[in-house]
């Protein structure tokens, strides 16, 4: 993400990560103590292979006794039903307040069958676990209408990447995708004409009407795609006034760029102190999306992300440290080669 991500100049204890199934704050018990100097990494992946070592109800509760109390699980592969019984599964392993599940749906079903997953999950009471639901259809532009008849909250994450890379395009690249999404929603971008894809078109036009009365609940940010910090900046005012949250999310980043992001989340959090303080959580830290770094073999930070993650904890005096390593050992070579 380059220099432009280096956000050192505040650093509070720590910042919340999202682990792939599960994301969430620190713990509300002292199971796993936050450390004085670290960064919550949110949340922890509940499904796939990691359902093959004993079932998903029992992965996790050991995630939940390692600190974590938000979860994102992956729903969409299998049938509305089947999906809704591991949901289920989940909630029940995690009995209690103070526990979110996140389900990311990456565009798999109708309408028809969302709905369908939707009131199976409130008929048995887990969709009061559910904070909200990640593109659940193969149409976006249906996601307010999933709400109106089922009340499950949706996030934008798909939908931000074609409207943020379409709209670019359409302008020639010559600034921001999103000064681009800004100026062609207000030209009404979904004419006959405008130039954009029709993926572009469908996800402008919800960007331009989506908000929390119509159940948006989040924004899902990669800032490594979607054009660093400014746009970051420009969507997370655009999600304000949504009324919406922005909530960070890793794309497989080496963990010079994951401990970069945990400092920009650790900013966002302290710019929300003079707000609710927790994104519509409750009063609960947001919880992000930054635990990608468990499927790295190997790390060229040094030491490891992994080794400065404490529980579902970042420890973001430690990222500073090793950023500062980093680049000293950088300065080094090229000192070297000259």
């Amino acid at each position: 993400m380059g220099s432009e991500m280096c956000i050192r100049d505040r650093y509070r204890s720590h910042v919340s990560l999202n682990a792939l199934v599960l994301q969430g704050p620190p713990p509300a018990v002292p199971l796993v103590p936050a450390s004085p100097a670290g960064a919550r990494t949110g949340g922890a992946d509940a499904g796939g292979g990691a359902e093959a070592g004993g079932g998903l109800g029992e992965h996790v509760r050991s995630l939940w006794l390692r600190g974590f109390r938000t979860f994102k699980l992956k729903v969409g592969r299998g049938t509305p039903a089947d999906e809704a019984a591991r949901v289920g599964e989940a909630a029940r392993a995690l009995h209690g307040g103070g526990t979110w599940l996140r389900l990311d749906g990456n565009r798999q079903w109708t309408l028809e069958q969302a709905v369908d997953f939707a009131r199976a999950l409130g008929r048995d009471g887990s969709l009061e676990c559910v904070e909200y639901a990640e593109e659940l259809l193969v149409n976006p532009a249906e996601l307010p209408e999933l709400y109106a008849r089922t009340g499950l909250r949706f996030a934008l994450d798909e939908s931000l990447s074609d409207a943020l890379g379409g709209s670019a395009h359409a302008r020639g690249g010559g600034d921001s995708g999103v000064e681009a999404l800004d100026a062609l929603a207000a030209a009404e971008p979904a004419r006959p004409g405008s130039g954009l894809a029709p993926a572009a078109q469908l996800a402008l036009a919800l960007l331009a009407r989506a908000d929390a009365q119509c159940g948006l609940a989040a924004y899902i940010v990669k800032p490594s795609l979607v054009g660093g910090l400014g746009a970051c900046a420009a969507l997370r005012a655009r999600a304000r006034t949504s009324g919406a949250r922005l909530v960070l999310s890793s794309a497989f980043e080496s963990g010079v760029a994951l401990a970069q992001l945990a400092a920009l989340a650790e900013a966002l959090a302290d710019e929300d102190a003079g707000d609710d303080g927790g994104g519509g959580r409750g009063g609960a830290p947001e919880a992000h999306g930054l635990n990608t770094y468990e499927a790295l073999g190997a790390d060229v930070l040094c030491p490891s992300f992994a080794s400065l993650v404490d529980g579902a904890h970042v420890r973001l005096e430690a990222c500073e440290l090793a950023l500062d390593e980093c680049a000293r050992e950088l300065a080094a070579q090229d000192e070297v080669v000259l």
